[in-house]
């Protein structure tokens, strides 16, 4: 009977997080200030940023929704912060399912994948590709049903929407601004887990657009491929200017090699493979090391940090060998040890509590019954 009571109570606290994350209600940072987390797009490269915060795991002790009070992810990375984030697998099982994605996903005789490419504009089976979708991220559940659970933290993946008169970032989120507040961007909470990343994954040339309540959406990379402005952007809505920025942790999915082997090639003006074509169009408007340099210019020193591993070999998007991935997980490992320091004082700045003033103001608001705009 005590049981049953219990998790009537856990169902109803569940209901009203869900309530208020609708009405715009922010509770306090789990820290001295806002956390973040932002993650670029890359494809099977996304295994890149499951090995760093695997690291930076170690080196807190703690999971990385529970070092983080908003995480945001655009095509890849939307999938590795759900995976971590509202799934709740560790690192290690975040990497074998990454892994068995991308060898599901990525799998595709070029025969088959050319001529689909040639009749629906995608080499890769978007049907299959839904269905994988659909069974990993549960299909019935909503974006806004992720802030029941407590551990969850404010979630954005980011799509680009493609018919309208100019290209705009989407941002599915699992909360809504408070009535006060006008959101810059297009959005919404409404849509299924499967529904979202599907939209962020929709790589012109790899799958089919997806179409939903009358936008047609593609990969969140292609305007956004990092989506840190975004994610700042988001937590001054959310929290307010007055809250600070603790930390802001960027990953990237791979730089390129320096030195490309296939340079002569790349250099020509004529690239005779089509695939060579695509990637090539799709590195050119992705680039995500603008962003950087804006924000290592605007954020406080200490506060903000972006590792981005440069690979040894100019991997595909689509790369799916064992191999090939064993040594993204090399070139990482090897890229960390060079900037420990950095990460070292990543897990410093993610480690900071929150004050007893603050803890003190929180109890006061909390007690003042206060429903404010952030």
């Amino acid at each position: 009977m005590r049981e049953k009571c219990r998790d009537k109570d856990d169902e109803t606290q569940a209901l009203l997080r869900q309530s208020f994350a609708m009405m715009g209600h922010t509770q306090s940072c789990k820290g001295k200030g806002i956390r973040i987390l932002s993650i670029d797009g890359g494809g099977s490269r996304g295994i890149i940023s499951v090995e760093i915060l695997k690291r930076i795991e170690e080196m807190t002790g703690q999971r990385t929704y529970e070092l983080f009070d908003l995480v945001c992810g655009s095509s890849t990375g939307a999938i590795v912060s759900f995976l971590l984030c509202s799934r709740y697998l560790t690192v290690g099982e975040a990497e074998e399912a990454y892994r068995r994605l991308s060898l599901e996903t990525f799998k595709q005789n070029k025969l088959v994948g050319g001529g689909k490419l040639f009749m629906a504009q995608s080499y890769y089976d978007t049907g299959a590709w839904t269905k994988t979708l659909k069974k990993h991220l549960t299909e019935d559940e909503t974006l806004i049903e992720t802030s029941r659970d407590s551990r969850c933290p404010k979630l954005i993946v980011v799509s680009t929407i493609a018919n309208r008169s100019v290209l705009r970032p989407f941002l599915f989120r699992n909360y809504d601004y408070h009535p006060r507040i006008e959101a810059h961007y297009p959005g919404s909470y409404t849509n299924a887990l499967w529904e979202a990343i599907r939209a962020s994954t929709a790589a012109p040339g790899y799958f089919d657009e997806c179409r939903l309540d009358g936008n047609v959406h593609q990969d969140g990379g292609l305007l956004t491929n990092n989506p840190t402005a975004i994610a700042l952007h988001e937590a001054r809505q959310i929290w307010g200017r007055n809250t600070p920025i603790q930390c802001v942790v960027s990953l990237g999915n791979g730089k390129r090699p320096l030195e490309d082997p296939k340079g002569k090639q790349q250099n020509s003006w004529w690239i005779k493979n089509w695939q060579d074509k695509l990637i090539q169009l799709i590195f050119s408007a992705t680039d995500t090391e603008a962003v950087d340099t804006v924000l290592r210019d605007v954020l406080a020193p200490g506060t903000y940090f972006r590792f981005n591993p440069t690979l040894s070999e100019d991997l595909a998007l689509d790369e799916n060998r064992g191999e090939k991935l064993d040594l993204m997980v090399q070139d990482t490992r090897s890229f960390l040890r060079q900037n420990l320091r950095e990460l070292e004082l990543a897990a410093l700045a993610l480690s900071i509590k929150r004050s007893r003033r603050q803890k003190f103001q929180d109890w006061y608001r909390c007690k003042m019954n206060a429903f404010l705009p952030p």
